[in-house]
C-alpha cells in the first residue's frame, strides 16, 4: 500500500500565524505538519490493514483491488 499524506499545506494550524508556521518547519523542529500527517496516515491505513487481516482468505491470493466485495 502506498499512502501519501500532507497536513495544512495551504494554511497554518490554529494558533499559529504564517510566519511562525514557517519558522517551525526550519531548523531542529523538523516539519510542522509531520505529526498530523502521520496520524492521518495511521487512521486511513489501519482501515485497510484491518480489512485485509479480517478477510485474509479473500486476499491471500490476490491484490486487494482485485477482490470483489
Amino acid at each position: 500500500m502506498l499512502h501519501r499524506t500532507a497536513s495544512s499545506y495551504s494554511m497554518q494550524p490554529n494558533g499559529l500565524n504564517a510566519a511562525k508556521n514557517l519558522e517551525l518547519e526550519n531548523g531542529e523542529n523538523g516539519y510542522a505538519g509531520m505529526t498530523s500527517a502521520l496520524v492521518s496516515a495511521y487512521f486511513v491505513g489501519i482501515i485497510v490493514v484491518n480489512d485485509i487481516v479480517a478477510n485474509w482468505e479473500k486476499y491471500k491470493d490476490a491484490y486487494p483491488y482485485q477482490v470483489k466485495n
